[in-house]
């Protein structure tokens, strides 16, 4: 199985980058460097409660959206901290005016609005909740507490398949986080240039589309044979676009992700010419799809010799066309 391969894919699909430090987790980081870390005066609270809203290790799955939650103390709060009634009522209008200064896009009132907060936008956008927190408290009587009105994403996402757990590179890619965000859309065909497929696999006939056999040079509705000549194509086929959390088999790296078979062998050992693997390309580049040039025989070889001249211009015409939008090789 081959990580660069299936990561490639799901970028493609989903455009994240998941690396040992996931995207999510290094927005919320820099969010906490930049509202001052976790010593910032959020304006009341515990001291455990103010850290963990700017601690990436309590809650990584959130990301800064350039807007605050302005919380203005109670009036029985007030009162508590030995405020006169006439005071409490300048406190809160303070805070309430300091507010309005901003441009408000939610509000919840409870208790006839003694127990309300609001949202406001940060000026500047996302990255600078720090700064505008910052000028905020230094009035920060008014205030219960003041923070970034994170986006906040699921847990990660462990599909129901049975085999998934054989597969380490998941755990390698991240991809249970990934899913989280995007599960593969079925926008996105990828098209296996390769030994052909078992066109009754339970995890890929569901999203499979039409085939093309690149010896006989006709597609499947008019002949061509797209059936298994050799395991590796079901294999190959399965590692981007298997169907995931059907409760069958393995996980895909994209769930729901359309995958288009190009069989370039005719023969069980697999063996296929250059000439016939650029067939296979252009056809696929025509279908505008990703083009996944994985086949046995070249496994070895591509790491020795450069693809055909014939393959190479024909990748390169798709791209320019914008028929072609990624050539993942083994």
């Amino acid at each position: 199985m081959n990580i660069s391969l299936t990561l490639s894919i799901f970028l493609l699909s989903i455009h994240v980058s998941v690396t040992s430090s996931s995207p999510t987790a290094k927005a919320f980081a820099e969010g906490a460097d930049e509202a001052g870390g976790s010593k910032q005066n959020l304006g009341g609270g515990d001291a455990i409660r103010r850290t963990s809203l700017l601690d990436p290790s309590v809650a990584p799955r959130r990301e800064l959206s350039g807007k605050v939650i302005i919380k203005r103390k109670t009036p029985a709060r007030l009162k508590k901290e030995g405020n006169t009634d006439k005071e409490i009522k300048e406190i809160r209008e303070r805070g309430k005016s300091q507010i309005a200064k901003s441009k408000v896009v939610y509000e919840s009132v409870v208790n006839g609005g003694d127990d309300d907060f609001q949202v406001v936008e940060v000026p500047g956008g996302k990255g600078n909740e720090g700064k505008f927190i910052e000028a905020l408290m230094k009035n920060p009587e008014p205030y219960e507490f003041v923070e970034p009105d994170y986006v906040e994403y699921p847990d990660a996402i462990d599909p129901n398949d049975p085999l998934r757990g054989n597969q380490w590179h998941h755990g390698v890619m991240q991809s249970r986080e990934a899913w989280s965000i995007n599960t593969g859309s079925e926008s996105v065909t990828v098209a296996i240039c390769d030994t052909g497929i078992d066109t009754e696999h339970p995890d890929l006939k569901g999203n499979r589309l039409e085939g093309y056999n690149a010896v006989s040079g006709l597609w499947e509705n008019n002949g061509g044979a797209i059936t298994a000549v050799h395991p590796h194509g079901t294999m190959c086929a399965g590692c981007p676009a298997a169907m995931g959390n059907n409760n069958v088999g393995i996980a895909g790296v994209g769930w729901n992700f359309k995958h288009r078979p190009g069989r370039v062998s005719d023969t069980t050992d697999g063996n296929s010419n250059s000439s016939i693997l650029a067939d296979c390309a252009r056809s696929a580049s025509l279908t505008q799809e990703i083009l996944s040039r994985r086949f046995s025989v070249l496994l070895r070889s591509l790491r020795r010799f450069r693809p055909s001249f014939l393959f190479q211009k024909d990748v390169r015409k798709g791209r320019r066309e914008g028929r072609v939008s990624q050539l993942l090789r083994s």
